[in-house]
């Protein structure tokens, strides 16, 4: 697939399809014009790799012409670039132009995925972890004393209950079951337990459905603070800078997978205003997918006594 009509066509669905803000989609097309015009012979895509990408980054500049632009504008075009290739990487089934295409890749892997992003603090940035971190925590939390905390950090993770007074409220709670409801797959966090004092539902995803069964323990097992902490200790989210990284990791991918401000709005017990400005296009969709993929490693179903475990 030729650069320019790569570009073509995925600036012609993101305009039909509404998923983006008209000023968003100016500076998609802005970036990738420029994208366009660094690369004059038009190559195929499977012809561009990391550094070409890198190369392009660097040679970027600032109003005056000279100086390099900055790590924001980096960060921003990185982004635009990122979420293109990541398109064309599972574009197969969406290009509607060329039937004999329907089922191939337009590329095989994206080349910005191993280019670094500048940390830049901003006080609208929600902290997160990425689908890669979120996996290795929750592979050493399976690994953990047989699993006891899977529940907690599985919830935490793939719900966005916060892990304060919510959880602790969740877990203690005497209709627990019902609040939990695998026959429903709805999470119902109750005016009481929520930290805003108003009801939300969230739903259960297959990927949470599935830790819940392999790891059927308790929420908050006995003296479970310590064990917690060694592990938020361990991954360097411990902190403040770690208080609800679970919940904005959760949001973040969520709106990037299903692409509804609306449904993420209502699961996460925020308005539609916060996740378009904090949350949306903080990850992309490939990287929301792989997310909710993080599956449970094989292991034999645990039959716990829960009162037991509970300590009750």
């Amino acid at each position: 697939m030729p650069l320019n009509e790569a570009v073509f066509r995925y600036t012609e669905i993101r305009e039909q399809d509404g998923s983006v803000r008209p000023r968003t989609l100016k500076q998609i097309k802005s970036t990738l014009g420029l994208f366009k015009a660094y690369f004059p012979q038009n190559p195929n895509l499977s012809e561009i790799g990391t550094p070409d990408v890198e190369a392009f980054l660097k040679s970027l500049k600032a109003k005056d012409g000279t100086t390099a632009a900055t790590k924001k504008t980096w960060n921003n075009y990185h982004s635009d670039l990122n979420q293109f290739f990541d398109y064309c990487c599972e574009s197969g089934g969406t290009d509607k132009h060329d039937e004999d295409n329907l089922k191939k890749r337009w590329i095989m892997a994206n080349p910005c995925e191993n280019i670094k992003r500048f940390i830049i603090k901003k006080n609208n940035t929600p902290e997160t972890i990425t689908a890669k971190q979120a996996a290795d925590l929750m592979k050493y939390v399976a690994e953990f004393k047989e699993g006891r905390l899977v529940p907690y950090f599985a919830l935490a993770l793939f719900t966005g209950i916060r892990t304060g007074d919510e959880i602790v409220k969740l877990a203690n709670h005497p209709n627990l079951g019902s609040l939990i409801n695998h026959r429903t797959k709805k999470i119902l966090v109750t005016p009481e337990i929520s930290k805003t004092n108003s009801q939300r539902k969230i739903t259960i995803q297959p990927v949470l459905a599935k830790w819940l069964k392999a790891y059927p323990f308790p929420i908050l097992p006995v003296n479970a603070d310590r064990d917690i902490s060694t592990i938020r200790e361990k991954f360097d989210i411990n902190n403040a800078r770690g208080r609800d990284i679970l919940r904005h990791t959760f949001i973040s991918h969520h709106v990037a997978k299903f692409g509804s401000v609306g449904r993420t709005a209502l699961e996460s017990g925020n308005t539609e205003h916060i996740i378009k400005k904090h949350y949306l296009e903080h990850v992309s969709k490939r990287q929301g997918l792989a997310f909710f993929k993080i599956e449970p490693p094989a292991v034999e179903n645990k039959v716990v006594d829960f009162k037991q475990a509970a300590g009750n």
